[in-house]
């Protein structure tokens, strides 16, 4: 889907398409967030305390190898001590994915999501630095100032 949203950037500016594609890019974006949530939920993930520490040791082998002073690092080693801290984390992720339903529903993003939407890819590039949700969000403040440049000119 992140594809997709991409493709669809030279259409939210046009006149004619912009409503149509700001339209359909809001309902890939909730579509995405809430299946990566119903998919942790329906796997179980939530259901397991050591879970972000597996998902950190998994996605920061390298840079715990590199850099082992670093930021990240002491933090990662934060989460394997106290793995609670890690459950909090990845339960709050999920309903924060979950609460994209509400989008769905009402075609479109509020101001609400768009806040847990930026709450979502930092602590997601704090803890993991994952480059596909950055790109997203790069696209979520598109669609943003594409949306509030075309109220500007109405």
């Amino acid at each position: 889907m992140f594809g997709l949203q991409f493709a669809l950037i030279p259409y939210y500016f046009r006149q004619d398409m912009y409503k149509t594609s700001l339209s359909l890019a809001s309902t890939l974006i909730c579509l995405s967030y809430f299946f990566a949530g119903a998919f942790k939920v329906w796997h179980g993930a939530w259901n397991s305390p050591e879970s972000m520490a597996y998902i950190l040791e998994n996605q920061l082998s390298a840079y715990q190898y590199f850099y082992p002073d670093g930021v990240r690092s002491q933090f990662a080693n934060l989460i394997y001590e106290h793995k609670w801290i890690g459950h909090t984390m990845l339960v709050s992720a999920i309903i924060l994915q979950l609460s994209f339903f509400v989008g769905l529903i009402f075609n479109s993003i509020p101001r609400v999501l768009a806040f847990f939407l930026l709450a979502f890819h930092l602590m997601d590039w704090f803890m993991m630095n994952l480059g596909v949700f950055m790109c997203m969000t790069v696209l979520s403040f598109t669609l943003w100032e594409s949306y509030r440049l075309r109220n500007l000119s109405v």
